[in-house]
């Protein structure tokens, strides 16, 4: 009987998951397929499988995403993603079968293309052919050039360029593209870049038609427009320091365009992300770089910084957003390494690198301990008039009070601790014990670091 393709139905369900968890093992692809199927751009007609003798043996989906054009506004494309066979039939002509599938659906509702992020070797051989010979960019750095693709179904149209933009649900999920290579037994152990495109994706998603004058809670008297406004300029300091070694001037946050009237910011926003991802990625993490404080400076401190920096602010988006279809959450290891950055911070401020021109906050005469236990790792901080000292598994400062009985006592999952170190956490999510006076001298020794 051969191949034949049909449109899914719900009865599919449950085999295609099982599909999609043999063909893509650990990776988030089965909940991407779930959280698609709750997008705007679902329609279900888009979605097929591949049956023989009966078995599902494979599963695409196209999905209406959007292009931003060059020449201004966006207009609706088709995506496809993803594209799984069940890996006992690999080889066997499925993958093209399915592809054609959805080709002629795309012809039929009368688009010029479809597009897709792939392997250039396999998806050449069934017509793709490069996504920027049309005049089409990929919606991340993260994705190289020749994995964004195309299947070119009439000529290319100038009116029809621009940057692919993924519905939030893609970015929710995973991310879109490669992280960069990381050094497991060197200093930077996470691909920084890789959240860092992820969370800035995510935020550009869902903000994009969102109404920008909602009050972020967590920073009184911003908007949407002005944590926007605020990201694009911490970027392009962060490019202007790390290339001039000059402290930039603060100024310029607020999302106006000189006088009373609010611009839109997410143009800017989008530019300097992904201007900064491009000038971090060029050179090794190691590499010598001009920056904020003598404890790192390297390319590899200015990627660990912008990625903290967005992630809280991601946190902030979310809150602030009535209801977002696809909540952002961080995952335990970048909060982990979120932790440590934030005491190291700290840690190097209170004992006298202090960048931004101010003085060690007032201490207290005796030595005041904390015990911060998250994720079964426990770290010790204590304040001793100014010096500070972190010892613990997440430590970046070593010390020999390990085992000193601490003052208070704080325990959270990672994600929960790492957004209370920056105040953004309800109190109900973190446990905290002991001395209430030590938790208010812990805490404003934070807020001291990342002021």
């Amino acid at each position: 009987m051969g191949i034949q393709v049909r449109q899914v139905s719900s009865a599919d369900h449950p085999v295609v998951e099982a599909l999609l968890h043999e063909a893509f093992g650990d990776e988030p692809v089965a909940p991407l397929v779930t959280a698609l199927r709750r997008c705007s751009g679902y329609v279900p007609e888009f979605e097929l499988v591949a049956e023989d003798d009966g078995e599902v043996v494979g599963h695409v989906m196209l999905t209406w995403n959007h292009l931003l054009l060059d020449a201004g506004g966006r207009r609706p494309i088709l995506v496809i993603a993803p594209l799984a066979v069940r890996p006992d039939r690999w080889r066997c002509g499925i993958g093209r079968t399915l592809i054609e599938g959805v080709v002629r659906l795309a012809e039929a509702a009368g688009e010029p293309f479809a597009v897709l992020e792939g392997d250039p070797a396999y998806y050449g051989r069934l017509g793709f052919v490069a996504a920027s010979a049309y005049g089409v960019r990929a919606p991340s750095p993260t994705v190289p050039e020749v994995a964004c693709q195309l299947y070119p179904i009439a000529g290319p149209d100038p009116a029809i360029a621009g940057r692919v933009m993924y519905d939030e649900a893609f970015w929710a999920h995973g991310g879109s593209g490669l992280p960069e290579a990381t050094d497991p037994d060197g200093g930077y152990p996470l691909p920084y870049l890789f959240h860092f495109a992820q969370l800035n994706g995510w935020i550009e998603a869902v903000t994009y038609g969102a109404d920008l004058d909602i009050p972020v809670t967590a920073c009184p008297g911003w908007t949407l427009r002005d944590l926007l406004a605020h990201l694009e300029w911490a970027y392009r300091a962060a490019i202007c320091w790390d290339r001039t070694g000059a402290a930039p001037v603060p100024a310029g946050e607020r999302a106006t365009d000189g006088g009373t009237s609010p611009r839109d910011p997410l143009p800017g926003f989008a530019a300097a992300w992904r201007e900064t991802h491009t000038t971090l990625l060029a050179r090794p993490p190691a590499t010598s770089s001009r920056g904020w404080t003598s404890a790192d400076r390297t390319v590899g401190a200015w990627r660990r910084r912008m990625v903290h920096e967005v992630a809280v602010h991601a946190a902030d988006v979310l809150e602030s957003l009535p209801s977002p279809r696809f909540p952002w959450r961080i995952d335990d290891a970048l909060a982990l390494d979120g932790i440590d950055h934030t005491l190291g911070v700290f840690a190097a401020r209170l004992t006298g690198d202090t960048p931004a021109g101010g003085t060690p906050a007032d201490c207290e005469s005796r030595a005041l301990t904390v015990r911060l236990t998250t994720g079964n790792r426990p770290v010790t901080v204590t304040l001793d008039g100014q010096r500070l000292t972190v010892t613990g598994d997440v430590a970046v400062v070593p010390g020999s009070i390990r085992d000193a009985v601490p003052d208070a006592l704080i325990e959270a999952e990672p994600a929960d601790l790492y957004l209370w170190l920056w105040g953004r956490t309800p109190a109900g999510a973190v446990r905290v014990d002991g001395d209430q006076r030590t938790v208010e001298r812990f805490l404003e020794a934070t807020r001291y670091a990342r002021s």
